[in-house]
C-alpha cells in the first residue's frame, strides 16, 4: 500500500472527506521528501496539499503563482497531482473555499473549519516503509561519517564555531540540512545539555551533536573527543552512559507502552548507580519526520512499534551517548554507524549493541 493509499484509508477511519497538509514535515512524509518551503526555519510550507478520500479525485497542490513553476519542474511527486495557483498577493483562501465546500476537513495546521489531525498524522507516519528505511540508513551513514571525520580532525585551539562551520559545510555539500548543531568544549559539556556553539576554544575535550535531515527524515547523534588520558571520574561517566544506553535499546520492544519504557529507563539509571540522573535532561524518544516525534515522559501516550525509529540520549555529567536506531522484526539496528570510530559492544541477554565510544587522542 502506498502512503497516499494509507492516508486515504485513514480518512475513512477518521470519517473525513479530505485532509489539508501545510506543514513541511507532513508534506515531506507524503511526497517522499519534496520541499515546498522558502524560509529555512519556517515550520510551514508555501504550498498546501489537499488529499480527498475519494480515490478518483487527484490530490490538489495549491501554491502562489510565483512558486508553482519550480514545484512542477523540480519537485518529483510520487503520485499525480492537480495544480491550482493563486496570485502571490492573495492567501489562496478563495481557491480553498471552492475546493472544500460541503466537506468534512482535517488539517495539520490550526484552521477554524477543520479538525486538528497532527497527532494522528504523526502516528501514521511513524511506521516506516522499506524505501524510507533505506533512505534513513543512507542518511544515518552520511551524517555519521561527517561528524566522525570532523571529530577526527579536531585539535586543541579549534573553536566551537569553527567546528560548527565545518559541520554545516559538509552537510550542505551532501544535501543534508543540519537542523540542530550543538557543540561544547571542556567545562561547557558539564554545564549545559543544549550548548549552542560559541567562540570557546577546545582545550582537553569536545562534544559534537548533530541533528540532520534529508528527504524529511531526521537522525540525531553525539560524538565525544578527549585529548590525553581521560580522568577517572569522566571515564566512569563515559562507561555508565554507554551501559545505560544499551539498557534503553534492550527495553525498546514493539508493543511496549511508553509509560512502561519510562519506568525501564529510570531503572537503567538506578542500576548504574545514578538513580536520579534522568531528571537532569530529557532522554529522547521516537524520531522520523521530526527531530523527535515525541519526548518520552511518564505520561506519554502510545506504544513502541516495529519499523519505527528512535533516538535515545542518556547522559551523565560530562558524558552523553546518542544514536538513531531502527526497530525491526529482527531487533534494533543502529543507523548512525560510520566507517572508522571506536565502539563499545554491549551484551544484553541474546542481543549485542554497538555504541559509539569516545575518541581519545
Amino acid at each position: 500500500m502506498t502512503k497516499l493509499q494509507t492516508l486515504r484509508s485513514a480518512l475513512d477511519d477518521w470519517n473525513l472527506d479530505a485532509v489539508l497538509l501545510n506543514r513541511r514535515d507532513t508534506l515531506a512524509w507524503l511526497t517522499d521528501g519534496a520541499s515546498f518551503h522558502v524560509v529555512e526555519r519556517s515550520e510551514s510550507a508555501v504550498a498546501q496539499l489537499l488529499v480527498m478520500r475519494d480515490v478518483d479525485a487527484l490530490p490538489v497542490l495549491l501554491a502562489p503563482d510565483n512558486e508553482m513553476p519550480r514545484f512542477i519542474d523540480e519537485e518529483v511527486m510520487p503520485f499525480e497531482c492537480r495544480y491550482v495557483t493563486h496570485p502571490w498577493y492573495e492567501n489562496g483562501e478563495a481557491q480553498l473555499a471552492a475546493l472544500l465546500r460541503d466537506k468534512r476537513i482535517g488539517s495539520d495546521t490550526p484552521r477554524p473549519y477543520a479538525q486538528d489531525m497532527i497527532p494522528k498524522l504523526v502516528m501514521l507516519r511513524s511506521v516506516l516503509t522499506s524505501a524510507e528505511q533505506q533512505r534513513y540508513a543512507e542518511l544515518g551513514r552520511d551524517a555519521t561519517n561527517i561528524v566522525e571525520d570532523i571529530c577526527s580532525r579536531v585539535e586543541p585551539g579549534w573553536t566551537e564555531r569553527r567546528i560548527e562551520a565545518e559541520v554545516f559545510a559538509a552537510c550542505i555539500a551532501q544535501g543534508i540540512r543540519p537542523v540542530c548543531v550543538l557543540i561544547a568544549a571542556d567545562d561547557r559539556i558539564d554545564k549545559y545539555r543544549h550548548p549552542l556553539p560559541l567562540a570557546n576554544a577546545v582545550r582537553r575535550r569536545v562534544m559534537v551533536v548533530l541533528g540532520a535531515e534529508r528527504h524529511g527524515l531526521n537522525v540525531s547523534l553525539t560524538r565525544m573527543v578527549h585529548f590525553g588520558t581521560v580522568p577517572e571520574t569522566l571515564d566512569r561517566a563515559r562507561e555508565s552512559a554507554i551501559e545505560i544506553h544499551a539498557d534503553f535499546l534492550e527495553a525498546t520492544r514493539a508493543g511496549k507502552l511508553y509509560t512502561q519504557f519510562f519506568i525501564d529507563m529510570k531503572n537503567a539509571y538506578a542500576r548504574a548507580g545514578h538513580a536520579d540522573a534522568w531528571r537532569a535532561h530529557h532522554q529522547g524518544g521516537p524520531t522520523g519526520y521530526a527531530c523527535r516525534e515525541a519526548i518520552v515522559t511518564p505520561s506519554t501516550d502510545g506504544a513502541i512499534s516495529s519499523d519505527q525509529a528512535f533516538a535515545w540520549n542518556p547522559g551523565l555529567r560530562g558524558a552523553k551517548s546518542e544514536e538513531t536506531v531502527l526497530l525491526t522484526a529482527s531487533g534494533v539496528r543502529c543507523l548512525t554507524r560510520g566507517d572508522n570510530w571506536p565502539v563499545r559492544v554491549i551484551h544484553r541477554n541474546d542481543a549485542e549493541y554497538d555504541l559509539a565510544d569516545w575518541l581519545v587522542k
